[in-house]
């Protein structure tokens, strides 16, 4: 059973660290990360034994709860807890390290939403879309494929470090790693819309799940575009808005 005043100590500390990290120093291809062959050498960078890391693989523990601190949309919660929340946060450090595009805004110090409505700020159109369920939408295919075709990982490694991250099969909503795993899981995708945009003449930014678009570029056309990128790489949209110059956008939920 979890000792929760343990869970609540390492998870301060697991955070500190996490701060303190110089974040987005390097290209991805100069990761630590980056083309493991050995499985030794990743449980020395997780800071964990083999033994620790197969444990975890197999059997992740998780606090399992409903957020009901919005009344009329409750959250099924995943959070992990003990080796399991060791590692994630491991990952979430080293991947923090990995430099990330201007457009992102979400699991990168110095950003945040609010920087992200300020690249939007002006007379321009507007238009956004969130992708649906997206930690759940994220799926350890998608999870094992990023570590195979952007880490060159081989598959027996891939596959290990996969079930470590995910809960049922797909990214947790609680853990401290959804966040920026999401974005890389998902980097070819985001990178193909911002190069859409970029030919468009429009601005994009991306916070966590939330794609906004504006500019002399941004139509319902271009939209559709995105969204329909989107659901080529398996996932959907919903919550589509399209503000014409010159009218205040609608209030945006923040993550």
């Amino acid at each position: 059973m979890m000792n929760r005043k343990q869970h609540k100590r390492d998870k301060r500390a697991y955070r500190s660290g996490l701060r303190k990290n110089v974040s987005a120093r390097y290209p991805i291809e100069l990761s630590p990360l980056f083309g493991l062959s050995s499985i030794h050498r990743l449980c020395a960078l997780l800071r964990l034994t083999l033994d620790e890391l197969q444990e975890v693989a197999a059997s992740p523990t998780y606090n399992c709860f409903v957020d009901r601190s919005k009344p009329e949309k409750p959250r099924d919660i995943q959070e992990p807890t003990d080796t399991t929340m060791k590692v994630h946060y491991r990952m979430a450090k080293l991947l923090d390290s990995v430099e990330r595009p201007n457009f992102l805004h979400s699991a990168t110090k110095k950003r945040s939403h609010v920087t992200n409505a300020d690249a939007h700020r002006g007379s321009h159109a507007i238009s956004s879309t969130d992708i649906s369920q997206f930690y759940q939408s994220t799926t350890y295919g998608h999870v094992k494929a990023f570590f195979q075709r952007d880490l060159k990982w081989p598959h027996d490694v891939a596959r290990l470090m996969a079930s470590a991250l995910t809960v049922d099969s797909h990214l947790p909503t609680g853990s401290a790693v959804s966040p920026i795993l999401s974005y890389f899981t998902h980097r070819l995708m985001f990178e193909r819309v911002s190069e859409m945009c970029r030919v468009a003449r429009a601005t994009v930014t991306l916070y966590i799940d939330d794609l906004t678009i504006s500019g002399q570029g941004s139509t319902k056309a271009l939209l559709y575009r995105i969204k329909e990128e989107v659901r080529r790489h398996g996932l959907f949209t919903h919550k589509d808005a399209v503000v014409r110059p010159g009218v205040p956008r609608p209030g945006r939920r923040c993550q």
